[in-house]
């Protein structure tokens, strides 16, 4: 009963987060598809608290506008239309 997914409990999980060319890309994972996808948040050096980038659910993500500088990314896991468990640890990329 272990291996049974637990949304309440489920960390989201990013990957490796790398520039390419003009974008971001960043790999996650799906829970074993226990998840419909991922909602994407991005917070710049200048910013308050992360903003939403949107919804994924093929891996990878790509974030079209990065902007430049140093960026987190952090994750929550969507089922249903609706964010659930923790927010993924945070990864971090310097675009330039």
């Amino acid at each position: 009963d272990t291996e049974k997914f637990n949304a309440g409990k489920y960390q989201a999980e990013l990957g490796r987060a790398r520039q390419t060319g003009n974008f971001v890309t960043i790999p996650f994972r799906k829970a074993g598809g226990g998840v419909s996808g991922i909602n994407l948040y991005r917070q710049g050096k200048g910013d308050k608290s992360p903003k939403k980038i949107g919804f994924y659910f093929r891996t990878p993500a790509i974030d079209t506008s990065p902007g430049k500088g140093e960026l987190n990314y952090t994750a929550r896991a969507v089922l249903n239309g609706r964010e659930v468990g923790q927010a993924s640890d945070a990864v971090s990329v310097t675009v330039s």
